[in-house]
């Protein structure tokens, strides 16, 4: 009887949305601060991270991670901006944004925060007498723009773990509480994922997501992904 191993690459995907809303709602290392003395916050945050790793010479893989945060607060008062960036194992961020624009909107107050996490992944050699390869592009992302608003978000990725995974995590709410956030956010991902063999077996799926919403809101979402290699 003759049998054979076949490297699948799958995933387990898990999204958690909620929103409430007087509005609309559509669901379909270089670091540095600068803060101004006229109550301006501004930060950008880029990094780009990659292991490559053996196995017994006969599995290989490379994880690439791609990781920008940027926020900006003007004309602004009582707020308070915390970023945390840590790649001991992989890459992990934590950030919370509190703003709270001066008078009203109509003096040009307004925070705006963008933050991308990328995950790129290719396995090779998962059978022993076969060039097996798996590719996997994951992407999530977050952008909020307005006044009077709490902003927390929290990033994982663990690019030496086996499998692979990317976890991300966004709250926005008003910045007293019981308020609601006044603006507009969007958060999302996207995935790409391939797998085939030099026996001419090839396998595609694509994957994409994003909610929004704008006026008055409170927003959270959870993101998580998971690669699974099966032999």
């Amino acid at each position: 009887m003759n049998t054979r191993r076949v490297a699948i690459i799958g995933a387990m995907i898990a999204i958690l949305t909620l929103i409430s809303a007087i509005g609309s709602v559509n669901a379909d290392v270089s670091f540095s601060y600068n803060f101004t003395g006229n109550c301006d916050i501004k930060a950008n945050d880029n990094y780009k991270g990659e292991v490559i790793s053996y196995e017994a010479k006969a599995k290989s893989s490379i994880n690439e991670v791609q990781y920008s945060f940027n926020a900006l607060g003007t004309n602004s008062t009582n707020s308070s901006l915390y970023h945390s960036l840590d790649t001991v194992k992989g890459l992990e961020t934590n950030s919370i944004f509190n703003y709270a624009a001066k008078g009203n909107s109509t003096e040009g107050g307004v925070m705006d925060m963008t933050e991308n996490i990328g995950l790129t992944s290719i396995y090779s050699g998962y059978a022993s007498k076969s060039n097996e390869a798996s590719y996997e592009e994951v992407n999530a992302y977050s952008k909020l723009a307005g006044t009077n608003m709490l902003t927390a978000t929290a990033a994982k990725v663990g690019i030496a773990d086996d499998p692979v995974g990317l976890q991300y995590k966004i709250y926005a709410d008003g910045q007293t509480e019981g308020a609601w956030a006044n603006g507009k956010v969007s958060a999302g991902v996207s995935m790409y994922i391939a797998n085939g063999s030099d026996r001419g077996l090839w396998s595609k799926w694509s994957y994409e997501e994003e909610s929004t919403a704008s006026g008055s809101f409170e927003f959270y979402k959870i993101i998580a992904y998971t690669s699974k290699i099966m032999n």
